[in-house]
């Protein structure tokens, strides 16, 4: 793809690195602080890309003084359930899946928006 002039496809280069940008955002795990991810993870939280509720009760969690876990909860539980009743985790092994949770620390617990 050479012109008259010898110049080879500058836009196609251009195309080419925006392409291989946008995937990167894309790939980009929200809230992420890992070095490699995180000017990815930043830019897809500015334009609305991390609203999931997952994403939402974590950090909800995280700001709460609490940290992201994982444990073996009821089959009807989703991910970060209301640690501060019982039952949602009280299930036999062949009755339970992991789901993400909130561990808040010693004498606390997770409401559903916040370490309490």
């Amino acid at each position: 793809m050479l012109n008259k002039k010898g110049k080879g496809g500058g836009l196609f280069w251009i195309f080419f690195i925006l392409l291989i940008f946008a995937g990167y955002v894309f790939l980009s795990p929200c809230g992420s602080s890992e070095s490699v991810w995180k000017i990815g993870a930043s830019i897809k939280q500015s334009v609305g890309m991390c609203n999931d509720l997952d994403y939402l009760l974590g950090q909800a969690c995280v700001n709460s003084g609490g940290n992201v876990t994982t444990a073996s909860c009821c089959m009807s539980t989703s991910d970060f359930p209301n640690t501060c009743v019982i039952g949602a985790c009280g299930c036999s092994l062949n009755e339970s899946q992991q789901v993400k949770t909130c561990d808040c620390g010693a004498g606390k617990c997770f409401n559903g928006e916040a370490c309490v």
